[in-house]
């Protein structure tokens, strides 16, 4: 509502205003290109695109080499780049990012003590590592999060108390912890896990409602179930993940606007899931399996951004044949048979799109047996 509201104040503001005077086009400049800005930001798309070529024209015009140049040309590199992220030519997007990214370290050299770009390059990184993760470019936004980090971490020490960049570093540190995870790196995990949770437990403190905390904090500790449960602590590991839920859900309930948010909640059930059939709690096991279920395939009949449809579809296809095993092992052979369909035909669109995947071939292959 309030991005609406802007962007049809500034949209006037542009109508309005004279043709003529460098003042008036420097002006007329930023709101063409702000209107842009925002309505990438909402998500809409065709409304940024619209106003895209106006915008560029009007920044063309401004004198070259001046930081308010650079400034909304970087700005414009971040719409085009959100432009090709929604049509999903991912290659495309990353490279107007490493453009925005350019002109942004220009103006970081020239005001090295300005918080607020530097904080806007970082959230530029954070983005282009969504994208990236979002396509399966793993290297790309490995390098991408850590490049945050260490702005991040940078500005920590110039602004210990400042909450945003807390949560932006949690928020960084969450994606290294995960990736760490998957390959099986433990202690390093854990390690980024613990350092994001104190972070998120700082911000909290505060008292103010702070919902993208709460969702970073329910993931970290996530991670640190995961490991306490291959360290053979299947007990606390529960409870931990029991704890984790519990802050999605209070984000969820706070109105969050993370579009991680419903995708972390449904991931952490199957978390769940897998460690009640740990237990042997077999019907616990296909009832929160089904949750998730459930929300993944809610997300993915939406319009997110991130996660991606490719990253919702292959967790979905993972968790249909999780719910193909527990169902074979309570008797529910029908059930069983329908939840492995399910994942086939996952795996079998997502190798479509990435024919030469091992990881998909791996999961088709292992879904049809």
């Amino acid at each position: 509502g309030k991005i609406e509201e802007a962007r049809g104040y500034l949209a006037s503001a542009v109508e309005e205003a004279p043709a003529t005077g460098a003042d008036v086009a420097e002006r007329v400049g930023r709101a063409r290109v702000l209107i842009c800005l925002l309505a990438s930001e909402a998500g809409d798309v065709a409304a940024a695109n619209a106003d895209l070529e106006r915008a560029r024209q009007s920044v063309e015009i401004l004198p070259e080499g001046t930081a308010k140049r650079e400034r909304l040309a970087a700005a414009l590199h971040l719409v085009e780049a959100r432009s090709d992220r929604g049509a999903g030519d991912t290659e495309e997007a990353l490279k107007h990012y490493r453009t925005a990214f350019e002109a942004m370290t220009l103006l970081c050299q020239a005001e090295p003590n300005n918080a607020s770009i530097r904080l806007w390059r970082v959230q530029g990184y954070t983005e282009a590592a969504e994208a990236a993760e979002g396509a399966g470019v793993a290297d790309a936004a490995i390098v991408l999060r850590q490049k945050a980090a260490v702005e991040l971490m940078e500005m920590l020490d110039q602004d210990s108390e400042d909450p945003l960049i807390k949560v932006e570093l949690s928020g960084a540190l969450a994606a290294q912890s995960e990736a760490n995870l998957e390959e099986g790196n433990l202690e390093e995990a854990r390690e980024l896990a613990l350092r994001g949770i104190k972070l998120c437990e700082e911000v909290l403190k505060g008292g103010k409602q702070f919902p993208k905390a709460k969702v970073l904090l329910g993931g970290h500790k996530g991670v640190v179930a995961a490991c306490l449960h291959a360290k053979g602590d299947a007990n606390g590991a529960l409870a931990t993940v029991n704890e984790a839920i519990e802050l999605v859900n209070e984000a969820l309930d706070e109105k969050c606007e993370e579009e991680l948010a419903p995708f972390r909640l449904a991931l952490l059930n199957w978390q769940k899931a897998t460690m009640s059939g740990f237990f042997g709690r077999r019907t616990d096991e296909l009832t929160y399996g089904k949750q998730a279920r459930e929300q993944l395939i809610t997300i993915l009949k939406g319009n997110c951004q991130y996660p991606s449809k490719r990253q919702v579809r292959r967790a979905l296809a993972y968790l249909s044949g999780d719910l193909g095993v527990a169902a074979h092992g309570a008797g529910r052979d029908a059930d069983a048979a329908d939840y492995f369909r399910e994942s086939v035909t996952l795996w079998k669109e997502l190798t479509s799109n990435e024919a030469e995947n091992v990881e998909f071939q791996e999961g088709l292959h292992w879904a049809q047996e």
